[in-house]
């Protein structure tokens, strides 16, 4: 009989697995690790910014069964080229001339699985350069690009999902002044999840969604976007500085200095998860290397030890909270949010 060895030989992947833990998901996973499991009333997620798990919010029929056909056709059962399907491409192409002042060919598009862009930027720095006119900033940007011989990377995922006063202008509307290459993404304007494409002036696919419906869903943004402003405004611990006009989550602002036993943005969402069954995002990201839920265990305050790694949402002492959801559970959340700070708001000190 052969000889055996005394243990195997491989395991875990440490830093992998470490890595993954101070992602967005990593953390909201953290978060949901510490829910009181004795608590009835259900958990709201709000997090993350996945619209689609909400009635209201669904994914068009009309995708749904552009789906579904292709699947019966077994037209598309086997290996796609690594550019994409030619129909896709083409689809995608012509739907991308519909608005733009030069013309894309299937040739110009490529379908991916999401993207990576190892690169950061001072956001301080762009905020105060970007005002009011932003289609003479990003000409310049173009202009600049052009004369450097650059190309240009415009991550437009949240495409035309814009409801507020200001105009939105897409990256792609300067390709013909330098070339231009798109991140776009179907799992937010047509609301398709786990369905991700790339291409070099944008990427949706041609799913000829009903007008009405993304109409509504825009209304739906707009009021969710309003309706969470103006509870937070009635949340003395929290505020929002602007209405926001094209996105599905708005950035709070978190005071600690109100609260008497809350030290930053990270110990407000775990102790709001635990005793509020609802999960928001804090601007911070947790450094799993430093802090597990197990060392938490009796309690959501964090250890002595405990370190943070800088982020990518990116600010610290600030909160992510997704509005696009179902009115009743934007409302709920928002009150309960409130009776948490409540809770935990610093004593007015007594005067003998």
């Amino acid at each position: 009989m052969e000889k055996r060895a005394k243990k195997w030989g491989f395991e875990g992947h440490t830093e992998l697995k470490e890595t993954s833990a101070v992602t967005v998901r990593g953390v909201l996973n953290m978060l949901m690790e510490g829910l009181n499991k004795e608590d009835s009333r259900p958990v709201i997620p709000l997090g993350h910014g996945d619209p689609s798990h909400f009635p209201s919010l669904r994914t068009a029929a009309v995708a749904e069964n552009a789906i579904i056909d292709s699947l019966r056709s077994a037209k598309y059962n086997c290996y796609s080229p690594t550019v994409g399907v030619s129909s896709a491409r083409r689809a995608i192409a012509d739907y991308r001339n519909r608005d733009l002042p030069y013309t894309l060919s299937p040739d110009d598009v490529y379908l991916k699985i999401g993207w990576l862009l190892p690169w950061t930027f001072d956001s301080l720095q762009l905020v105060t350069l970007i005002g009011n006119e932003e289609k003479s900033w990003y000409l310049y940007i173009a202009e600049t690009a052009r004369n450097l011989g650059l190309l240009l990377i415009g991550d437009e995922a949240y495409d035309n999902l814009a409801f507020g006063s200001t105009p939105y202008v897409p990256v792609r509307a300067f390709g013909s002044t330098v070339p231009v290459l798109t991140l776009g993404s179907i799992s937010k304007r047509w609301i398709v999840r786990k369905s991700r494409l790339v291409d070099s002036i944008t990427g949706f696919l041609d799913i000829s969604s009903d007008p009405a419906t993304f109409i509504q869903i825009i209304c739906m943004l707009r009021e969710g976007a309003d309706m969470c402003y103006n509870a937070v405004k009635e949340i003395p611990f929290v505020t929002c500085p602007k209405t926001p006009e094209g996105s599905m989550s708005a950035m709070v602002k978190l005071d600690v200095s109100m609260l008497e036993d809350i030290n930053d943005d990270i110990e407000f969402c775990l102790k709001l998860a635990e005793e509020e069954s609802v999960i928001v995002l804090p601007g911070r990201q947790i450094n799993s290397s430093n802090c597990s839920m197990d060392r938490w265990s009796q309690s959501v305050a964090p250890p002595e030890n405990f370190k943070f790694s800088w982020v990518a949402v990116g600010l610290k002492n600030w909160l992510r909270i997704t509005f696009a959801v179902e009115p009743s559970i934007l409302e709920e959340e928002l009150a309960r949010i409130k009776v948490f700070c409540q809770r935990h708001a610093k004593k007015a000190p007594m005067i003998d």
